[in-house]
């Protein structure tokens, strides 16, 4: 099984990236990273580290290259609660996944695992006494990409299109660990 990975070099990635290693049912991972690994963990047989330079951007070929993995175990983020980084990057990621698995409908479904924080807060109305804004940010990105039959993104959970990829595309999400 091939899984693919982002945030290796830090602390949470660095130790799904440990786990996956050490997994006998685990046959390669795809480490996407801003620059190499150290060598120690590039040399792995296990591991292929692919760079992206701008995470907003995903190259199609690169998209279509890994197309034959199980799924994704995202742990990029930010302490500080980055749109960028915690929302924008991963949603970048499942859109342009999506075009690409719509190419392949005979597979079976990709599982993306999202990992954002213990004090992650779904309820986006509550108000936070502490961490607010980063809380928040991580949980909006399980709820931006849902929409409810009158079309509106967010807080109303109507059904399950995630990133118009449905059912058939995304086996399940995680929203987080």
């Amino acid at each position: 099984m091939k899984v693919l990975l982002t945030g290796a070099s830090g602390s949470i990635g660095g130790g799904c990236l440990t786990q996956c290693l050490a997994h006998p049912g685990i046959s390669t991972v795809v480490a996407f990273v801003r620059r190499e690994l150290p060598t120690d963990l590039s040399n792995h047989p296990k591991l292929k580290c692919v760079v992206i330079k701008d995470f907003s951007q995903w190259p199609e070929d690169v998209l279509q290259a890994h197309a034959d993995a199980a799924g994704m175990i995202w742990a990029m983020g930010s302490y500080k609660g980055s749109r960028t980084a915690d929302l924008e990057y991963p949603l970048a990621f499942l859109e342009s996944m999506a075009r690409v698995l719509k190419t392949k409908p005979a597979r079976p479904r990709f599982k993306y695992i999202h990992l954002g924080g213990m004090f992650t807060r779904q309820d986006q109305e509550k108000k936070l006494y502490f961490l607010e804004y980063p809380r928040k940010i991580r949980n909006a990105m399980t709820t931006y990409g849902r929409r409810s039959s009158s079309g509106q993104a967010g807080r109303d959970r109507g059904d399950d299109r995630f990133a118009d990829g449905g059912r058939d595309t995304w086996g399940e999400l995680v929203r987080f660990a």
